[in-house]
């Protein structure tokens, strides 16, 4: 939707075979996303070092929408932001996590007893907890900079 996606990946994998190449470099992917600008398409600046980035979802690999209007919809933003002659980073970023939103609602139920996200979540609990937290407070609170936060600038375990 717009930009590369983690599913191209594997079009590239095959693509660099094909032509005996060997190597696939690319910029860091982990998740930058601190303002929802278009500076946040810096790959250096992470947020976090174990999360990747959400704005290379693809979002058709995630389930089909049960809804056809969001289906209709999501093709027509999807097709007008791949036509575009250069990435508008901002409005890719706003309909990724409006999608998302939208299927992380309607999976919600599902994912919650999937043993495979369950086990995500376990084996990652060390980080992926304060991660959510802290993209959340994030959200409510419009910058990354803790320090801005009225409420639970300092992490507790107890917090």
């Amino acid at each position: 939707m717009g930009i590369g996606e983690y599913a191209d990946l594997k079009l590239l994998t095959d693509w660099t075979a094909r032509i005996g190449m060997n190597i696939i470099q690319v910029l860091p992917v982990n998740d930058t996303i601190a303002n929802k600008t278009w500076q946040d398409s810096y790959p250096y600046a992470a947020i976090s070092v174990f999360a990747l980035n959400p704005l290379y979802i693809n979002i058709p690999d995630i389930a089909p929408f049960k809804i056809k209007t969001n289906q209709r919809n999501y093709e027509k933003i999807r097709k007008a932001l791949n036509q575009l002659e250069s990435v508008d980073f901002e409005k890719v970023l706003e309909n990724k996590f409006i999608y998302l939103h939208i299927l992380f609602e309607q999976e919600y139920d599902h994912f919650k007893t999937d043993p495979a996200a369950l086990e995500f979540i376990k084996s990652n609990a060390e980080w992926l907890k304060t991660y959510a937290v802290f993209c959340h407070l994030k959200d409510k609170n419009g910058t990354c900079n803790f320090n801005l936060w009225p409420d639970y600038a300092t992490y507790t375990l107890m917090s």
